[in-house]
């Protein structure tokens, strides 16, 4: 109960501190709102904004992780800050650190809505959509691609589940080909209107079970 009230009041914080922060960038006041930022990342995560502004993808998800168990609804509010800070440089035509914000906040959404289905919410889903649009033109890291993967089989796009998978297996199919054969199998389980509206028809199906089952 009381990490439920620490939670709530958190996204009470945060919530205000946002709004200051889109008020700022409507100003076109970039730099105003970046700071903005990084305040509330030390006062009301607790997180050093220079090693935030270090960090990787795979290291905020460490720092994400309290007594060694990752704390999604916390990733969650991170990954909106850096959501927002990405626009921000985007703004300022800053590409690197666009980037260097989107991707980042791209692993935090993912790995959170992955391990908690209370947290696949429209609104999440919506910022999943934006980062991916925004980082269209880039390649994404395999461990990435991974949770992409995950997130796209869950969320019914299984088009496009696919499509990760073979890039995957192109990298790595020895790890790949096995998760591959599972997803197949879960697949078809499922009707051929679900296949369908899921943008990977029971036809095509077939076709990737026979792609991955060739040595």
């Amino acid at each position: 109960m009381l990490r439920k009230d620490y939670i709530m009041r958190l996204i009470e914080q945060l919530g205000v501190a946002m709004e200051r922060i889109l008020a700022l960038k409507r100003d076109n006041q970039a730099s105003e709102a970046l700071k903005e930022i990084e305040q509330a990342c030390e006062k009301y995560l607790g997180l050093d904004p220079r090693v935030i502004g270090a960090a990787s993808g795979e290291a905020l998800l460490t720092l994400m992780s309290m007594g060694g168990k990752f704390d999604p609804r916390r990733a969650v509010l991170l990954g909106e800050l850096l959501k927002e800070e990405g626009e921000l440089y985007e703004m300022e035509s800053m590409a690197d650190r666009s980037y260097w914000g989107y991707t980042r906040s791209l692993w935090l959404f993912l790995e959170s809505v992955n391990q908690d289905p209370a947290l696949r919410t429209p609104e999440n889903i919506q910022d999943i959509r934006f980062l991916l649009a925004r980082l269209g033109r880039y390649e994404l890291s395999p461990e990435l691609k991974s949770r992409l993967f995950t997130y796209y089989e869950w969320n019914g796009e299984f088009g496009k589940a696919e499509d990760v998978l073979f890039d995957l297996l192109d990298r790595d199919r020895h790890t790949w080909a096995p998760k591959g054969k599972a997803f197949y199998e879960r697949l078809s389980a499922l009707s051929d209107d679900e296949l369908g509206r899921g943008g990977l028809p029971r036809e095509e199906l077939k076709q990737g079970i026979g792609e991955i089952s060739e040595e």
